[in-house]
C-alpha cells in the first residue's frame, strides 16, 4: 500500500470477531456476533435490488439495472394478481360463513366476559381460515356492501378480551403468590418479588391512564364488562405483600437461631428486612393503604429492623447506612467486619464462617 496509509482491515472471520459485549442469558454466554449484522444488511441491500458486485466495484452494471427492474416489475404484477385472485377466491368461498358470523357478532348480548371470551375464540378460529384476514374482509365489504363486516364491534370486543385476560391473569398471579413463595429459595426470593411488583405495577399504571375512556367503550358496545376489575387487580397487591411480609418474618426468625449468627447473617437479615419495607412502602402507596393484616405485618417488620438495628450497633458492628457507602479505602462493611470476625453469640477466638445463610448474590 501506500506509505503512511492506515493498515488494511482484519480479514472477515478473523478470531476476534463476534466477541465484543459479552452478557449472559438463560442460555448461556451472548455475544455480537457480527456475521449476523452483515447477512442482514446483504438481504437488505438485495431487497433493495443493489447488486452486490456493483458495490464491490466488480463486474459493472451486468444484466443492467434497467432489465432488472423490468423482470421485477413482472415478477411484482405476477405476485400481486396472484395474491388478489386468492383473496377473491377466499371472499366468495367464505362469503357466506363471513355474512353470518357478523351476524352473530353484532347481536350477541353475552351475559359476562368469561362468556364473550369463549364467543371470541370461536370467532378468531372462523377468521384464522382466512389467508389474509383484513384484505378478504375489504374485499367482501366491495361485492356484498350489506350487511357489511361489524369491524368496530369486533376491535372493541378484542381489546375487551385482551384486558380481561391480562387483568385476570395479573389478579390470579397477585392472589396466589404464596404459591411461588413456597417453592422460591430464600435467595432468589426477594429479588424476585421486586422485579414482578415492578412489573406488575408498571402494567397496572398504564391500563389506568385510559381505562375511564376505555370503559366508556365497552358499555357503548353493551360488552358486559365489570368497572371495578381494574380496582380489584390493584387491591389484590394486598395479598402479594401479605405473603412477602410474613416470609420475611419467617427468615429472620429462622436466621436468627442459627448458633453460630455470622456477620454475613446479621447483613442478610438486614436486607431482608429493607426489602420488605421497600416492597411494603410501595404496596401501600400504589393501592392507596393497607387492611389491618398488612399493617400488623409491618408493624412487626418495623419493631425487627429496630431491634436489628440495637443489636448491631451493641456488637459494634458498622451502621447499616455507612456499610453500604464505599469508603475511599474501599467498601466499609462486609468484607471489613466479617475479616475482624464480628459476630453475635459466637465466642471471640473463632473468626466468623463467612459466606453462611449469605445468599451469595
Amino acid at each position: 500500500g501506500m506509505p503512511g496509509a492506515p493498515p488494511p482491515p482484519p480479514p472477515p472471520g478473523g478470531a476476534r470477531r463476534g466477541l465484543v459485549n459479552k452478557r449472559m442469558s438463560l442460555y448461556g454466554e451472548l455475544s455480537r456476533v457480527q456475521a449476523v449484522i452483515d447477512e442482514f444488511q446483504r438481504i437488505r441491500r438485495e431487497n433493495l435490488g443493489i447488486d452486490e458486485d456493483e458495490l464491490t466495484g466488480g463486474k459493472f452494471g451486468g444484466k443492467g439495472a434497467g432489465a432488472g427492474s423490468k423482470d421485477d416489475m413482472l415478477d411484482e404484477l405476477k405476485g400481486r394478481s396472484k395474491h388478489h385472485s386468492q383473496v377473491r377466491e377466499e371472499t366468495e368461498k367464505y362469503g357466506p360463513m363471513l355474512n353470518q358470523l357478523g351476524k352473530e357478532i353484532r347481536s350477541y348480548q353475552p351475559s359476562g366476559m368469561d362468556r364473550l371470551v369463549k364467543f371470541m375464540g370461536k370467532v378468531e378460529a372462523a377468521l384464522d381460515a382466512l389467508s389474509n384476514e383484513r384484505e378478504v374482509l375489504k374485499e367482501l365489504a366491495v361485492l356484498q356492501p350489506e350487511p357489511g363486516w361489524p369491524d368496530q364491534r369486533v376491535d372493541v370486543i378484542r381489546e375487551a378480551v385482551a384486558l380481561y385476560t391480562d387483568l385476570s391473569s395479573l389478579k390470579l398471579k397477585l392472589g396466589s403468590w404464596q404459591s411461588q413463595e413456597q417453592i422460591m429459595p430464600e435467595y432468589d426470593f426477594y429479588e424476585m418479588s421486586t422485579k414482578f411488583m415492578d412489573k406488575a405495577q408498571a402494567q397496572l399504571e398504564k391500563i389506568r391512564l385510559t381505562y375511564v375512556d376505555v370503559i366508556k367503550k365497552f358499555k357503548k358496545e353493551k360488552i358486559p364488562w365489570d368497572p371495578m376489575l381494574l380496582d380489584h387487580t390493584i387491591q389484590t397487591s394486598l395479598k402479594y405483600c401479605e405473603v412477602t411480609m410474613i416470609r420475611a418474618i419467617r427468615d429472620v426468625a429462622s436466621l436468627r437461631k442459627e448458633a453460630d449468627f455470622t456477620y454475613e447473617m446479621e447483613e442478610r437479615t438486614r436486607n431482608i428486612l429493607e426489602t420488605a419495607v421497600k416492597l411494603g412502602f410501595k404496596v401501600h402507596q400504589f393501592v392507596g393503604g393497607f387492611n389491618r393484616t398488612n399493617e400488623l405485618l409491618f408493624t412487626e417488620v418495623a419493631r425487627l429492623r429496630k431491634e436489628q438495628i440495637e443489636t448491631a450497633k451493641e456488637a459494634g458492628l458498622v451502621m447499616p447506612t455507612l456499610a453500604r457507602m464505599p469508603s475511599r479505602g474501599g467498601a466499609i462493611g462486609s468484607s471489613a467486619a466479617a475479616s475482624a470476625g464480628v459476630s453475635r453469640r459466637q465466642s471471640e477466638s473463632r473468626p466468623a464462617d463467612v459466606g453462611l445463610g449469605s445468599g451469595a448474590q
